[in-house]
Order: structure tokens, then C-alpha cells, then sequence
């Protein structure tokens, strides 16, 4: 008599990697969320350290950035800690089994590296790297995604639009005054070292006015971006 086999094409039957269309997908919207978070940062930084006592515009541009980009990091954490513990509680309640930190060394972990990553953070990552990187339950994906468009159209308005407005008017500032240099050039050779001197362009705005626009750019893409999320995953 055959021993008895133990089925455990049940448990595993909705788990499955990510098609490879959908993977490319959500790896472009990573790669767009990261690269915006990571060159406002530079932006935010660089304002702050171009700092010399007497831009107050320039130190008000560093705190827009900073309070928009704080607000929106903190937010998006907040928020995604709440649905994965509303998740852990109803998947508990559904198995009638107590929570992950029970003796399962898997679901303890896997509970301990969602804490880990929204304390720094990350939890936007950490939610596209559980899709990208791991087998997911297909039919929790379309939830996944759902919020993680609404989490990508919360950051897109509370941090991109802000740093889209300001950059915007940096880089335009910096055009005019480039103008205004440039019209008075001529002036200044007939007009003596004095109006020369004067008229010498900020070392800040030489070196800065390309990370403006790259940041520019792609916080503006992440607005557009996000939209897009949230007219194609949520029906």
C-alpha cells in the first residue's frame, strides 16, 4: 500500500511570481520613484549647503522641499504600516491563528523586515520588492497594486508637486539673471572692472542649474506617472 502523499499543490496554488510584463512594469515604477526621491534629496541639500547667510529665498526653497518631502516620506509610511497590519490581522482572524510572532520563524521575519523597512523609510520599496522579488498570492495583486498607486499618488502630490513649483521657478530665475548677465557684458567692458565684478554669475547657479532640471524632470514624470497608476489599477 502507497504511503499517503500529502497535497500541497492546495497551499501553493495562488502563489506565483509576477508575469514578466508586469514585473518590467513595477521595476520602471521603482526605478522612477527612487531616482525622485533621491535627487530631490540632492536638491534639498544643495540649497541648504549654498546657504551663505543672505539668500533667503534660497533657504526658504530648502525649507519647502524639506517640509514637502519629509511630510510625504512620513505619510506613505504611515499609511502602508496600516494596511499591513489590518492584512497580518485579517489573515490571522481567516487561519483562527494568532499572529506572526507566534513561533512561525518565516512569518516572524517576514514581520520584522516590514517593521525594519517603514521605520527607515522604505515601505514603498519594501512593497514593490514583495512583487518584484518574491512569490505573491494572485489574488491579492491587484490590491498590492491598487496601494501602492494610491501610496505613489500621495507622494507625487505632497512632495513632486511642491519640488516641480519650485525648481520650476529656480531654474526660470536662473535663465533671466543668465539674460541680464549676458545683456550687460557688453556694458561691463566699457563700464570699468567695477559693473564687471558685479555682474560675475553665482557659483551656485553655474553648478546647480542641472540638477535642477534633472529633478525637475523627474518629479514632474512621477506626478504623471502616478496618475497613469491610478487610472490603470483602480477600477
Amino acid at each position: 500500500m502507497p504511503p499517503p502523499s500529502i497535497n500541497t499543490s492546495s497551499k501553493m496554488a495562488g502563489v506565483d511570481f509576477l508575469p514578466v510584463c508586469d514585473l518590467l512594469f513595477n521595476l520602471i515604477s521603482l526605478t522612477c520613484y527612487f531616482c525622485d526621491v533621491v535627487f530631490t534629496s540632492m536638491v534639498t541639500y544643495t540649497l541648504y549647503s549654498s546657504y551663505d547667510g543672505d539668500g533667503s529665498a534660497r533657504i526658504a526653497f530648502f525649507g519647502i522641499l524639506f517640509i514637502s518631502s519629509t511630510t510625504s516620506l512620513l505619510a506613505c509610511q504611515v499609511i502602508s504600516f496600516r494596511w499591513y497590519l489590518k492584512q497580518e490581522h485579517t489573515a490571522a482572524e481567516a487561519a483562527a491563528a494568532p499572529p506572526a510572532s507566534s513561533g512561525n520563524r518565516g512569518a516572524f521575519f517576514s514581520w520584522l523586515s516590514a517593521v525594519a523597512s517603514h521605520v527607515l523609510l522604505a515601505g514603498v520599496a519594501w512593497r514593490y520588492g514583495r512583487l518584484l522579488f518574491a512569490p505573491v498570492d494572485v489574488a491579492i495583486v491587484k490590491k498590492e497594486m491598487r496601494n501602492l498607486s494610491i501610496l505613489r499618488l500621495v507622494h507625487g502630490f505632497v512632495a513632486s508637486v511642491p519640488s516641480v513649483l519650485v525648481q520650476g521657478y529656480i531654474i526660470a530665475a536662473t535663465a533671466t539673471e543668465a539674460n541680464l548677465l549676458a545683456a550687460g557684458s557688453a556694458s561691463a567692458a566699457s563700464g570699468g572692472d567695477v559693473l564687471a565684478n558685479r555682474n560675475q554669475p553665482d557659483e551656485y547657479d553655474a553648478s546647480g542649474t542641472k540638477i535642477h532640471v534633472i529633478s525637475a524632470i523627474l518629479s514632474l514624470f512621477n506626478i504623471c506617472w502616478g496618475n497613469k497608476l491610478n487610472t490603470i489599477k483602480i477600477y
